[in-house]
């Protein structure tokens, strides 16, 4: 987790109401919802450019999100979790 701001399409509300809340995953990602839409990847990036203010917590809040949900060793023990040999 580099800490960086991610867009993703994931947020759009048909998929977060399909996934979340996911097993053990409480909270959606902090990430900013894109579409393959034109007009709605350039209002994001207007955001972006208008609230730099914002962008270092936001950014620490998708570390922290990635360090929680996707830590290899949690991963790997709800792997061997699930195949009965953890």
């Amino acid at each position: 987790a580099s800490g960086k701001i991610v867009g993703c399409g994931s947020q759009d509300p048909f998929w977060t109401s399909q996934w979340y809340p996911l097993e053990g995953i409480d909270e959606p990602p902090p990430i900013l919802p894109i579409r393959p839409d034109p007009e709605q990847i350039v209002s994001q990036i207007e955001w972006i450019l208008s609230h730099k203010d914002q962008l270092a917590d936001k950014a620490m809040r998708g570390r922290r999100f990635v360090e929680k949900y996707h830590d290899a060793t949690v991963i790997a023990g709800k792997f061997l979790k699930a195949w009965g040999v953890g």
